[in-house]
């Protein structure tokens, strides 16, 4: 480490040693070594200035960083800072989420513990959970919405407009009055539970098959068997076609779903609606439908959307079911099951 009295040290008997060898007057001598002392002693009253000057001058920027938005749409430094540190935070819930450790059936082991902690943990109603999943494709931005919310009272879809409207996380942070610190500790404590060898599972939809030889069922809207065991609590009856809410118990070793508790499920109570008819034409995001009553109903979609079977195409003329929610006026389609059996549909008007 660079020591300056030891450097003057050496720097004094360096010039003696080499003034030895010099024939010349003493008073040229002594005016080399005045000159000396001079500079080392102006050196010396300027570092205690630099010392004072630099912390002053950071402090000064660091304050008018602060009031004043100095990176443009990005905010003041403060907001940049907190930006980073939360995207960061994000970033590593994102690479838990999306780094399979069982092939490609984490993703939705993991989209199911979501939901369960939603409900479950943060009281979000199933309905509201379908509003934000449609709106957003990443779950991360999701949890992060449902976390900031939750720390300020603020509606998620507020925080869903800023966000959309390119308002960074550090700008939105400290105009609803977020502690960083704690929405970056919920965000380190929810990918924790992600990271958990023994998961809950909310599952729901309708079953596609049961085989009680073996007590498996398997669900529309989950791509993994879920197994009955001894203990499992059976409400109702199970048969295919049925709808049913199940919670399960995913264990990472094992690679088996368990269900806990299974019950027959009224999807109208979460606010999920059916309908029936013939696919008239299909938009950018959204399908033109031919009802039994003639009439004809727009149903959006987005790619959170389930088709079933994914393998057989959507095309005009197909007879469709369409279970969707009601979001301000606007129906969002949540799962579109094709080879239905068909309603007494009417010929399109206009047309033979």
């Amino acid at each position: 480490m660079f020591n300056e009295i030891n450097e003057e040290e050496k720097l004094k008997l360096e010039l003696k040693e080499f003034t030895k060898e010099i024939k010349a007057e003493s008073k040229i001598y002594y005016k080399v070594i005045e000159r000396y002392e001079s500079s080392k002693n102006r050196r010396k009253a300027f570092i205690p200035v630099f010392k004072v000057l630099v912390p002053i001058t950071l402090s000064i920027l660091i304050v008018f960083s602060t009031i004043f938005p100095v990176f443009g749409s990005n905010g003041t430094l403060v907001d940049v800072i907190n930006t980073y540190r939360i995207n960061k935070s994000i970033s590593e819930l994102k690479n838990v989420y999306s780094s399979p450790t069982f092939g490609e059936s984490e993703t939705p082991i993991n989209s199911a513990t979501i939901q369960t902690l939603f409900e479950k943990e943060y009281g979000l109603n199933p309905q509201e959970v379908y509003k934000l999943k449609v709106k957003n494709q990443d779950d991360t931005e999701i949890i992060t919405i449902v976390i900031v919310s939750r720390l300020t009272n603020v509606e998620p879809e507020e925080l869903i407009n800023l966000r959309h409207n390119n308002y960074s996380w550090g700008i939105i942070a400290r105009k609803k009055g977020v502690d960083p610190r704690i929405a970056i500790n919920q965000l380190q404590q929810f990918r924790r539970k992600l990271e958990m060898q023994e998961k809950t599972l909310l599952i729901r939809g309708e079953v596609e098959a049961y085989v009680p030889e073996i007590g498996s069922i398997t669900i529309n809207t989950f791509p993994l068997k879920i197994y009955l065991g001894e203990n499992t609590e059976i409400y109702g009856t199970i048969e295919e076609g049925k709808n049913l809410e199940i919670e399960a118990k995913y264990i990472i070793p094992s690679n088996l779903v368990q269900a806990v508790r299974v019950k027959e499920l009224n999807p109208q109570i979460l606010g999920i609606q059916s309908i029936i008819g013939k696919v008239v034409s299909i938009n950018e995001n959204s399908i033109s439908l031919l009802l039994k009553d003639g009439s004809i109903k727009e149903v959006e979609f987005t790619q959170r959307t389930i088709l079933l079977p994914p393998h057989i195409p959507l095309m005009p003329g197909n007879i469709i079911r369409i279970d969707h929610i009601n979001d301000n006026g606007h129906l969002i389609a949540l799962k579109i099951i094709q080879k239905v059996s068909p309603p007494n549909l009417p010929p399109l008007r206009g047309k033979n």
